[in-house]
């Protein structure tokens, strides 16, 4: 609001704010949108700079859904009264003012050369497009509100990507510093009008338009002549530059904005803020204190959502719709504002499911729309000179901007870079992937780009926050450098290229792929190159989704995803399946019997096929490469295998030792006997004899054999490393545990200093070592292993992974045993406690072993023994069906049987007979197990008064009559229930 109008002005602004805000209007721009009327115009009058016209007034009125009636005229009349005695009184101050400073220079600059144009330099703050709340910028605001109490001699650049709300923040600021009597001077800062604007500053500050002519006609005097009028200020001001984009525009030629003799300049007397998308601090120098401006997060960005559009959906559909954009507020502004609208028009006549009306159908709108649907939110009518402010609030222009900026300083090549990347995942991209000659091989960047050059051109869109560079290890010993894009700059920079034409998308597609090859070069089974393949697989998994222009790009693509498929075969949490079927798709323009389609189909197979229809197409597809390829072919080689390893699952291990044996003999004449797919190939046949009959003898000779051979390798990759694992438990199997914790620390040592994200193998070896050590009579030794393990897993995993509560566990158990039963106590309440607060708690199979656990931990201490009785009654408390189903699980009968014996001892009847009902109706009918649970059930139940004695006596005998008839009458069984029905009639 401008302090300086009269009060029935202003009074008349603020009844204006009132009814745009009870209409659900947020901002300006939209109020703008909707009337008719043009956004300077509309600002004037929400201001009070200017009462509005009547026919501006009864479109502002009648938009807000209120009648023009005669209150309003009256409003208007005394506003236009009071309006004109101010601007004599204005005119007259002008001309009487003294001016400061007339240091005089000797030429001009261009911008010192521009008229002034009140008209469209206006230097109010359009303060008319602050949303009703600023969301997720505490921190800024608090940081601008100190530097503005403090006053410091330093400029505050406010700086980050297009749309990242910049101009909001010091919105706000000029806001509150207003209305805390401030001066408050907007300057946008644009070629056409900031010199013009410059001298509409200096004329604002008391300069006649005589000194101004004279200050502007010495070279560079303009700067500081502006600066002088400034620092003599009586009155405390805050000067924003607004949009501050191209450096050259507010420095002196040869200078930089941060050198303090340009236009841009701390002061004591006051508060500058700059705006910009330039990012680089030496650009702002120091004299400046830089603030980013980053995204917002997914619950700042839903409240902005639900500020623009509070009927729209949940918060829970609110922050999802958030986090699909990125947390930009451009385009939550963009999405919420036209949720917010769709009740008075947008997609209101849209039948059925086309109206877009929620925040769950505005996800489904960009899906199937693209991203561009986000501009919908922009219906402003500007006029020519406001083209760049349009664009700067449309998804599709604003970063645009930057690349027609930088285009024109001379970096053409920019705007095909980030086509380029767009092509990509929005995951970080290794800049080792750019290689100068696959960038040139197809015509998409000129022949004579060099490394150089193509540094220049990243640094200039880095500076320009259309990328950001950073470094990263990710337990690589070497950091790694990196690009990442936001999401959205990535979708629009898609957008563009795929409305380019045909040669353009043609280049681009080839040289992403060539680029993409040539960084697939590396093993993807090597050990030292897991880092790097965790950094190309999320690219090459876009890559393979995207239509290709021909058939050498398709079978490049395919070479680069089959490699892939290697390093995610060996990453336990990637779902093979997600790739062979884009795979499938690629292969399906190249003939049936192309090696690569070959392959393809072949790993499809192993990825989406299961069972009969898994073994047919391995072994078609082995019929086919063995007559086209031969028998050693290394595909043919891998079909082989594993159509020899389906026959082994389907228990046809005849048949499946034959055909692993003639794998082994072509992968060693191929490969060569210490290969990992050769040995890979005898472990499977060891694995195939153990599985037949009287083959165990036989398949020790193989397990030997393989011994010899893996105890003469040097080095191991990914296969070789399964091997050693294999074996390692063989060597356990035979009780040969020295040698086998052996192979497995030597896993553990390789595994430990390896980048291995994603993968369980180094853990799973911690918990094998561990186990062998146990066995082994070393439970400190296992118990120091397992604590390892555990360190390991919950950097990784979340607290209640199950497979780390089982590790929890078993670690629980080594404590009790080394007689730290307090530790082991504390460890199963905290497992116990996370497996009680998952929902699926009663299904939980674990939360009994746990309660079993947790009871004998509490009998180890003699005076806790009501608080282990207790917790084994925790069981009833899931119900029968939870009880059922636990004793349908044969691990769990046996904490079943224990638990009823401790209640039993305790006295506790009826809940013992619950739980011994329940085994019994589980077991096998005449099962030793069943002769057992039925004696107890008797005697207990005779305890608990619910069977007399004569009905248990006469329970006792039937029981050992039919133990006798299936066990024989000298059976320890048999003469167990007679001791006990003895002892029941003594």
């Amino acid at each position: 609001m401008d302090p300086t109008s009269p009060e029935v002005v202003r009074d008349l602004a603020e009844r204006l704010r009132e009814i745009m805000f009870a209409a659900g209007y947020r901002t300006a721009t939209h109020l703008a949108q909707d009337s008719g009327v043009t956004l300077s115009t509309l600002s004037d009058a929400l201001s009070g700079r200017r009462v509005p016209s009547t026919e501006t007034l009864k479109r502002i009125i009648q938009t807000c859904g209120l009648p023009y009636n005669s209150e309003w005229v009256s409003r208007q009349e005394k506003a236009k009264n009071a309006e004109a005695g101010w601007r004599v009184n204005q005119r007259k101050n002008n001309t009487t003012k003294d001016p400061a400073g007339t240091h005089r220079h000797s030429s001009i600059t261009a911008i010192e050369r521009s008229p002034i144009n009140p008209a469209s330099n206006s230097l109010e703050p359009p303060i008319g497009n602050l949303p009703s709340q600023i969301r997720g910028r505490k921190t800024i605001i608090e940081r601008l509100s100190h530097s503005l109490a403090e006053l410091p001699d330093e400029v505050q650049v406010l700086h980050g990507m297009g749309g990242c709300g910049k101009t909001t923040l010091a919105l706000s600021v000029a806001k509150e510093t207003r209305a805390r009597g401030y001066e408050v001077y907007w300057v946008k800062a644009t070629k056409q009008n900031f010199g013009s604007a410059m001298r509409q500053l200096a004329r604002t500050l008391g300069a006649s338009r005589e000194e101004i002519e004279e200050a502007w006609q010495t070279l560079g005097s303009g700067p500081d002549f502006i600066w002088r009028l400034l620092h003599a200020s009586l009155t405390p001001w805050v000067l924003v530059f607004d949009d501050v984009d191209e450096a050259g525009l507010v420095s002196r030629p040869g200078g930089n904005p941060g050198d303090g003799t340009g236009w841009i300049r701390p002061s004591r007397s006051g508060l500058t803020i700059v705006t910009t998308r330039l990012s680089d601090s030496d650009i702002w120098g120091n004299i400046a204190r830089c603030h980013p401006v980053e995204e917002l997060s997914s619950i700042d960005g839903a409240d902005i959502l639900l500020d623009l559009a509070a009927n729209a959906g949940s918060r829970e559909d609110a922050q999802q719709l958030a986090s699909r954009l990125g947390g930009l507020p451009l385009a939550l502004r963009l999405a919420g504002s036209y949720l917010g609208r769709t009740s008075r028009g947008p997609g209101l006549l849209n039948r059925g499911q086309g109206r877009t009306r929620n925040f769950t159908s505005y996800l489904a709108a960009l899906r199937d729309t693209g991203i561009n649907f986000l501009d919908r939110g922009s219906q402003g009518r500007l006029d020519n000179s406001e083209t760049e402010e349009l664009h700067r609030q449309l998804i599709s222009r604003t970063w645009e901007i930057s690349l027609d900026l930088l285009e024109a300083q001379g970096f053409p090549e920019a705007r095909t870079f980030m086509r380029m990347l767009s092509c990509f995942s929005v995951e970080p991209i290794p800049v080792d992937i750019l290689d100068i000659d696959a960038l040139i091989q197809h015509g998409a960047f000129p022949l004579g780009l060099t490394v150089d050059r193509l540094e220049l051109v990243i640094q200039a869109l880095n500076t320009l926050s259309l990328l950001e560079i950073s470094e990263a290890t990710y337990g690589s010993p070497d950091s790694q450098p990196h690009i990442t894009v936001h999401k959205l700059v990535l979708e629009i920079n898609k957008l563009h290229l795929s409305n380019a034409d045909t040669s353009a998308i043609s280049a681009i597609a080839r040289t992403t792929v060539e680029l993409i090859e040539k960084a697939a070069q590396r093993d993807p089974e090597d050990l030292e190159n897991q880092y790097w393949w965790s950094l190309l697989h999320p690219h090459i998994m876009r890559l393979v989704r995207e239509p290709l222009p021909d058939k050498e790009a398709v079978e490049a693509l395919i070479r680069s995803g089959l490699r892939n498929f290697s390093y995610m075969s060996f990453t336990v949490r990637s779902n093979i399946e997600e790739l062979a079927k884009p795979l499938k798709v690629l292969a399906a323009e190249l003939s049936e019997d192309h090696p690569l389609h070959l392959a393809v189909r072949h790993r499809y197979a192993l990825a989406c096929l299961t069972g009969t229809a898994q073994l047919m197409e391995f072994q078609s597809t082995y019929k086919t490469q063995l007559r086209l390829f031969g028998a050693l072919d290394p595909e043919t080689l891998m079909s082989h295998y594993n159509w020899a390893a389906e026959l082994d699952e389907a228990g046809r291990h005849k048949e499946a030792e034959r055909e692993f044996r003639k794998t082994l003999s072509g992968r060693q004449q191929a490969l060569g006997a210490d290969n990992p797919y050769t040995l890979m190939t005898h472990v499977s046949l060891a694995q195939c004899i153990e599985e037949q009959k009287g083959g165990e003898k036989r398949a020790d000779s193989e397990w030997g054999a393989l011994h010899g051979v893996v105890s003469t390798v040097q080095s191991l990759d990914q296969v070789g490393l399964f091997v050693l694992h294999h074996l390692a438990h063989w060597l356990d199997s035979k009780e040969r545990y020295e040698e086998a914790e052996a192979l497995y620390r030597k896993i553990i040592g390789i595994l430990d200093h390896i980048p291995t994200e994603g993968q369980s193998l180094c853990d799973s070896m911690r918990q094998c070592l561990a186990t062998n050590l146990r066995k082994q009579g070393r439970p400190a030794d296992s118990a120091e292993t397992l604590h390892d393990a555990i360190h390991a897993l919950a950097r990784e995993r979340d607290q209640d992974d199950d497979e780390l509560l089982t590790i929890r566990h078993e670690y629980a158990d080594l404590l009790e045993e080394l007689g730290n039963s307090e530790a082991a106590e504390v460890t199963i309440r905290e497992v116990l406690d996370l497996r009680l607060a998952k929902a699926d708690a009663s299904n939980d199979q674990r939360v009994l072993v746990e309660l079993h656990c947790l009871t004998h931990v509490l009998l180890q201490e003699g005076s806790r023994h009501e608080e282990a009785v207790d917790t084994a009654k925790r069981i009833f408390q899931f119900g029968q069906d939870a009880l059922k189903n636990w004793c349908r699980v044969p691990e769990l009968r046996k904490n079943l049987q224990c638990i009823s014996y401790i209640l039993t001892q305790h006295g506790d009847f009826s809940e013992a007979v619950i739980t011994l009902k329940a085994l019994m109706e589980t077991s096998e009918d005449g099962s030793r197990e069943y002769f057992s649970l039925r004696r107890r059930l008797a005697l207990t139940s005779y305890a608990d008064g619910s069977l007399t004695g004569p009905s248990c006596r006469e329970e006792l005998q039937a029981i050992a009559n039919s133990q006798s008839e299936k066990l024989g009458k000298g059976h320890d069984d048999v003469r167990r229930t007679l001791d006990a029905l003895t002892g029941l009639r003594a």
